[in-house]
């Protein structure tokens, strides 16, 4: 792990964690995404659907 424990914390493993996340993404309407952010967002999607 990158984290060092200090006197007043600890590190410790969970064994069973389960996170579940919802991504979201936002933009203004009224601005086009531009053509990295589109792309970004295709990879988003393709990656995200595949899942």
């Amino acid at each position: 792990m990158g984290v060092q424990p200090t006197l007043n914390m600890r590190i410790m493993p969970i064994d069973d964690l389960h996170i579940i996340f919802e991504p979201v993404l936002l933009h203004r309407k009224e601005r086009e995404l531009s053509p990295k952010a589109q792309h970004f967002l295709a990879i988003l999607m393709e990656e995200l659907t595949e899942a």
